[in-house]
């Protein structure tokens, strides 16, 4: 299964338990399953946050899928990132290597509960180089009463002297708990480092080394912080070289990152608004621009452009007289940093006999 697929399935899963959830009159119960693939290096976890009552039960299983030789394993933190109880195999599922998770958890006070979906190789062998630790999963989580908050991936590069730093504000309440994880691409020198800012710009926290994913120099950077008034907060996603040592020249300041922020009232992907397809006459003049919604703006990208003779695209816009009939397209994609991408074949027919 596709990253990208997985992502796609559990946007629209989070955004269907949202509208149910807000439109309920009452408590909201359900069972939830979530598609997912982990990659020891890169992708060592998964987490789903959830919000629990006192004395409430939940129960969580992780399956493997069986033609990848993932070993799930399964564990739960408080909101402290403290692990409270971790599974290897109390499922009943066989994967390759052993059989799938399970856990069984109630509660102890009221609060948000992170579940994590990993594997043996990472949480009890400290081991992510093992192909053991890569492959697909389902999670069933069961008996949850609110949809999981809403998580955030963002994907960025940084340069040290252009361009140290990518700012991500959020407006949270008094009280309420986000996680945030910076991981690097290994293929790039980035030693990732986060901060918190509040709105008058003061860092109310730094984070260098708190993440398990290793870099080229180090890990990654994970920050858990509870807002302590209501109002607008800054995720930075830095370097070492700029938060910690002022060096921008030093190559470690300079690479990819994915950043993913859980916890948060989630922004809207991109969605592209204008029309798939037009049919028009020959010899006729032709307009289009394309539109989408979401937040931030999208931006457009284009491939694959076989227009029309005597059509053209300027920017986000089509326009010309088209002379040869026939079926012709372009392929455009929509983004804005909050996955997934929108992405549409734009189909133009020209109609008519050419002169």
């Amino acid at each position: 299964m596709s990253s990208s697929r997985v992502r796609r399935n559990l946007w629209l899963l989070l955004l269907v338990l949202i509208a149910l959830f807000l439109s309920a009159p009452g408590v909201f119960a359900a069972t939830l399953v979530f598609n997912g693939t982990l990659e020891g290096e890169t992708n060592p976890f998964d987490d789903y946050v959830f919000v629990l009552s006192t004395g409430q039960t939940i129960t969580v299983d992780m399956v493997c899928d069986p033609s990848t030789p993932l070993d799930p394993a399964l564990q739960i933190l408080n909101s402290s990132n403290v692990v409270l109880v971790s599974d290897d195999d109390g499922g009943t599922v066989m994967c390759q290597q052993s059989r799938s998770s399970r856990i069984v958890f109630t509660a102890p006070s009221a609060g948000s509960y992170t579940i994590r979906a990993s594997s043996y190789e990472i949480v009890f062998d400290n081991d992510p180089t093992d192909n053991n630790a890569d492959g697909d999963y389902t999670l069933t989580v069961d008996g949850v009463s609110s949809p999981p908050t809403g998580v955030v991936v963002y994907y960025g590069m940084l340069e040290g002297e252009t361009n140290p730093f990518d700012d991500y504000p959020f407006t949270l309440a008094a009280g309420q708990t986000i996680t945030v994880n910076m991981v690097c691409d290994p293929s790039t020198p980035l030693d990732p480092a986060l901060q918190i800012l509040n709105s008058s710009n003061i860092v109310l926290t730094s984070d260098d080394d708190g993440g398990t994913v290793m870099c080229q120099q180090s890990r990654s950077s994970r920050i858990v912080f509870t807002a302590p008034s209501a109002g607008i907060y800054i995720v930075r996603a830095s370097s070492y070289e700029i938060v910690f040592d002022n060096d921008p020249i030093d190559d470690n300041a300079d690479g990819d990152y994915i950043l993913t922020i859980s916890g948060v009232d989630v922004p809207p992907a991109p969605l592209i608004t204008s029309a798939p397809a037009v049919s028009i006459p020959v010899d006729a003049p032709f307009s289009h621009t394309f539109t989408a919604t979401g937040s931030p703006t999208p931006v457009f990208t284009y491939a694959n452009e076989n227009l029309p003779p005597g059509v053209i695209r300027i920017g986000d816009a089509l326009s010309g007289t088209p002379t040869v009939p026939g079926i012709y397209s372009i392929d455009v994609t929509a983004a804005n940093g909050i996955v997934p991408d929108a992405f549409q074949t734009f189909t133009i027919t020209v109609n008519g006999t050419a002169p």
